[in-house]
């Protein structure tokens, strides 16, 4: 599309490029999916079961936080009282300066999706998440 002599179909494809996603973001998505896999597949045994027991879920979820259990270095503790979501501080949202600091999601904002997304160290942020969450609900 960027290479159409086109100016309507060069546009669009510049469009498009800016908000593909950037090669190490398809880099932690296919880490993301390892991570979530273990998710998916409790999910699917858990809700074919007919008479799914407590003691059940039990195993499964200590086998998936055995699987994710965050390292202790730089562990960041995760604040789930709060009505924000554990990655907001990644999230641009346009028409807000960038200095501004997000005390809950704007309303009515859009998500500035041509920012790539913060991606240092996200596999691990993801783990101490979802580790913090089992073992706090």
């Amino acid at each position: 599309m960027l290479i159409d002599p086109d100016p309507s179909t060069w546009h669009d494809g510049k469009q498009l490029k800016d908000i593909n996603l950037t090669e190490e973001e398809w880099q932690e998505i296919k880490k993301l999916i390892k991570v979530l896999e273990d998710f998916a597949e409790a999910t699917e045994y858990l809700g074919g079961s007919k008479y799914t027991t407590i003691s059940l879920m039990y195993s499964v979820l200590a086998m998936i936080s055995k699987k994710i259990l965050p390292d202790n270095s730089n562990v960041e503790i995760v604040d789930l009282t709060s009505p924000n979501t554990a990655f907001d501080d990644n999230v641009g949202y346009e028409n807000v300066p960038e200095d501004e600091p997000i005390t809950e999601q704007p309303k009515r904002k859009k998500i500035n999706i041509n920012t790539p997304q913060d991606c240092a160290n996200l596999e691990n942020r993801v783990k101490v998440a979802l580790y913090q969450s089992i073992n706090h609900y």
